[in-house]
């Protein structure tokens, strides 16, 4: 049984992940702007805001490959992966 297939899911994911990352790394201080009024705790927090937008589709993936797993019944296994990279 293959679910889904043929329905192009891994590029309307990648779309969506990149809709996600690149104003964070391409535009962090307009994100910032809204929540930090202060110009110099705006600039501490574009670093941050970009080293997330980095870690997000890696982050991403490990949780699609985790719930693969959980759905292809090998839970166990991976709740011991989830806990111990936490």
């Amino acid at each position: 049984m293959r679910l889904g297939a043929g329905v192009g899911t891994s590029r309307s994911w990648r779309c969506v992940i990149a809709v996600l990352v690149l104003p964070g790394l391409l535009f962090p201080n307009l994100l910032l702007a809204p929540f930090l009024t202060d110009q110099a705790t705006l600039e501490l927090g574009v670093t941050p805001l970009r080293l997330i937008c980095v870690g997000l589709p890696i982050d991403t993936l490990g949780l699609v490959l985790m719930h693969g797993l959980i759905g292809a019944g090998d839970a166990k296994r991976t709740m011991f992966v989830s806990v111990a990279t936490r």
